[in-house]
C-alpha cells in the first residue's frame, strides 16, 4: 500500500463552518492503493471521496486496491462516495463493516442527494466493487414525506461511464 489513512478523527461543524462555507469532505484518497480505517468522521457533505487517478495524468489507466473497513461517519450527507475520472477506472474497492448515519434533513437544504455509498462517474468506470456488512442509518426526518433527487442506502449507478462486476451484499440499510 502506498496510502494509509488510519483512526484518525475529522470534524467539522455542520454546513456553514466559521469560515462561511460548506464543508463538503472529511478526505479524500486518489488512485490506491490504500487502506482507509478506524476513522471517525463528523459533519461533512461526504464523508470519504474515492477517485481513480486523475484522467489528465492517467487516461486509460487503472486505480484500485482500496480498503475502506470499520469507519464510522455521523452527520454526513453520503458516507462514501466513489468517483471515476473520466478516461480512468476504479477498479477492486472493497467498503465494508462501516456505520454510517446520514442526516437527510440537513443535507437535503443543498443537495439533491444522500447516500450512505454511492457511485458517481464522470465518464470513467468502476469495475469489481464489493459493498458488505455496512450499517446505514438515515436519521429520523422531521421535513414531509418528500425525497431529493434521490436518496439511497447504497447506490450502485451512473450518468455516465460504466459500473461492471459489483456486489452489494449483507449491508443494513433503516430510515429511523
Amino acid at each position: 500500500c502506498n496510502q494509509f489513512v488510519l483512526n484518525n478523527t475529522f470534524t467539522s461543524p455542520q454546513g456553514v463552518g466559521n469560515r462561511g462555507m460548506i464543508m463538503s469532505g472529511g478526505f479524500e484518497v486518489h488512485g490506491g492503493p490504500a487502506v482507509v480505517m478506524w476513522n471517525v468522521i463528523d459533519g461533512f457533505d461526504v464523508g470519504i471521496n474515492v477517485c481513480s487517478a486523475v484522467a489528465q495524468m492517467a487516461s486509460g489507466s487503472a486505480s484500485g486496491g482500496l480498503l475502506i473497513e470499520h469507519n464510522t461517519m455521523t452527520h454526513v450527507g453520503t458516507g462514501v462516495e466513489l468517483y471515476a475520472w473520466q478516461g480512468a477506472a476504479l477498479h477492486n474497492v472493497t467498503i465494508t463493516s462501516n456505520n454510517l448515519t446520514i442526516d437527510y434533513d440537513y443535507w437535503s437544504r443543498f443537495y439533491l442527494y444522500q447516500a450512505g455509498i454511492a457511485t458517481d462517474q464522470y465518464d470513467g468506470w468502476c469495475d469489481n466493487i464489493q459493498v458488505t456488512k455496512n450499517t446505514i442509518r438515515f436519521q429520523a426526518s422531521a421535513k414531509p414525506a418528500t425525497t431529493p433527487f434521490w436518496t439511497g442506502g447504497v447506490v450502485l449507478g451512473t450518468h455516465q461511464g460504466l459500473i461492471i462486476n459489483c456486489l452489494a451484499a449483507d449491508n443494513v440499510v433503516v430510515w429511523q
